[in-house]
């Protein structure tokens, strides 16, 4: 997953920002052109120079920023922001051969390579989230906090959201 411009950990932060950005709810995003953020703007120039790291670095936080924004209670962000950090991604595709569009897919790829390289079986992962779901659906909380401290025993971290549950590795 190596690439010449950034760490892994540096590219999942990307592609996690991306992913952030497209999974933005539409209700959120308002039809007002402004001027987008500094740093969304210089990104596609800094590409091409010395401080091209150091740009996709302050790109990734403001598209967090942007997110966050939105995100927050009766948050909005204005579609020309959207547009400009699409901008970028697309910047980062064109100069540096980044294909940010399925991020989702990435960076499960990402997951589960770290599992694997901590000898932990993917599939079983999905089959204790799944037995939690079912519990937790049968009202058996006991045993879906148990499921929930195994997995987590295992370095696995549960990210419940309204669709369900997924997961990700521990740092430690």
């Amino acid at each position: 997953m190596t690439n010449p411009l950034l760490s892994d950990a540096e590219l999942e932060a990307l592609f996690t920002a991306r992913l952030r950005l497209t999974n933005l709810p539409p209700e959120r995003i308002i039809d007002v052109q402004t001027a987008p953020a500094t740093s969304l703007r210089q990104l596609q120039h800094a590409l091409g120079g010395d401080g091209a790291h150091d740009a996709v670095v302050t790109f990734v936080s403001a598209v967090n920023e942007l997110c966050d924004g939105a995100l927050r209670k009766q948050g909005r962000v204005n579609l020309s922001a959207v547009q400009a950090a699409e901008d970028g991604f697309e910047a980062l595709r064109l100069q540096r051969g980044l294909d940010t569009d399925d991020a989702a897919t990435f960076l499960r790829d990402l997951r589960n390579a770290r599992a694997a390289e901590r000898k932990l079986d993917v599939q079983s992962i999905d089959a204790a989230i799944d037995a939690r779901a079912i519990a937790r659906a049968a009202k058996d909380f006991e045993t879906a906090d148990r499921l929930q401290r195994e997995l987590l025993a295992r370095g696995v971290v549960l990210l419940d959201h309204a669709n369900g549950s997924d997961w990700t590795l521990s740092t430690t």
